[in-house]
């Protein structure tokens, strides 16, 4: 019997038609059943991997705070695959997805608004701010009393800040109600229209999500 020896050279053309080249880390899809070149390209960069699990793991935790989620990672994932299996394109549109979806505020931003993006609790509710996609910013958010006698919850866009304040429209578009948001250091202040209170609209009979909030940090 003759015995040949496998050169490298083999080796690597032999790998090259199995398939694209897996990373030690794993993104949150099936590799196996990767087809377009920004999926190889996730599939075989370490870093890539990671940012897509940290965008799948935060867009479960905030799914149930903000509906329109599934459209806007739809919108994202189409920006995203225009990158191709260029990484350097990958890494800024997935770090930036993913640190929009984890509530972290960009640095770099000149909108006043973003310095408020982040999670905020007391004892009988929490508050989420957050940058949307298409570059607006959100609120969502609920309440309700320890004993289970009232729920309240409220969602929706945030305006400009205004001397300090900036106005959250929760209502609907023919049914108005709004809620004013002020940040001071770690604490955001919420407070409804005296005139207009959201008692018997999205709160039940006595609710109210008056109050204040403190940041949360990751060990809350």
């Amino acid at each position: 019997m003759t015995h040949r020896t496998i050169t490298p050279f083999l080796v690597m053309l032999t790998c090259s038609l199995c398939g694209p080249v897996l990373a030690a880390e794993r993104p949150s899809f099936d590799c196996a059943k990767a087809g377009t070149p920004t999926e190889k390209a996730i599939c075989g960069n370490d870093r890539l991997a990671r940012l897509d699990r940290a965008i799948a793991k935060a867009l479960i935790g905030l799914k149930d705070s903000f509906g329109e989620l599934i459209e806007e990672q739809i919108a994202f994932m189409a920006q995203r695959d225009a990158c191709g299996a260029d990484v350097a394109c990958l890494t800024r549109e997935m770090d930036s997805r993913r640190a929009a979806l984890a509530l972290e505020p960009h640095k770099d931003s000149r909108d006043p608004r973003e310095r408020w993006v982040g999670r905020y609790k007391n004892e009988v509710g929490e508050m989420f701010i957050r940058r949307t996609f298409a570059g607006g910013y959100e609120l969502s958010g609920n309440s309700g009393d320890p004993n289970g006698r009232w729920v309240c919850e409220v969602a929706g866009p945030i305006g400009a800040i205004k001397d300090g304040a900036a106005t959250a429209a929760v209502g609907e578009e023919n049914d108005p109600y709004t809620v004013t948001l002020k940040l001071k250091g770690n604490v955001l202040t919420v407070a409804e229209d005296e005139n207009k209170r959201l008692m018997g609209y999205t709160c039940g009979q006595n609710g109210t999500v008056d109050g204040r909030y403190r940041r949360a940090t990751g060990k809350n």
